[in-house]
């Protein structure tokens, strides 16, 4: 089997488990979100004295509006996400 016929199988199986608006996921607010929750989750991870150093540059008045402090950002984010699939969004915009 040649590196063509090999792509091609590859092409199909990837059809088959793909939704076909797939393009439309980056057009929809829980996509987004989640992304961002992930984003975060693995800065606090990777550089967590860093995301520290950040979370105390924010003005206080943002940091008491958040209950739990700076690691239930990336949690916030991730339960918006699972939010924003159920809200109707703006015509032209994916509904997700």
């Amino acid at each position: 089997m040649d590196i063509i016929e090999r792509a091609r199988r590859a092409r199909d199986w990837l059809r088959a488990r793909i939704v076909n608006d797939w393009r439309a996921v980056t057009r929809r607010w829980s996509a987004w979100l989640a992304a961002a929750g992930a984003l975060l989750n693995g800065f606090y991870l990777v550089m967590p004295q860093q995301a520290l150093d950040l979370w105390r540059q924010l003005p206080a008045d943002m940091r008491t509006a958040i209950p739990g402090g700076d690691r239930l950002v990336p949690t916030l984010l991730v339960g918006g996400a699972l939010a924003a699939m159920f809200i109707k969004q703006r015509k032209g915009q994916a509904n997700g």
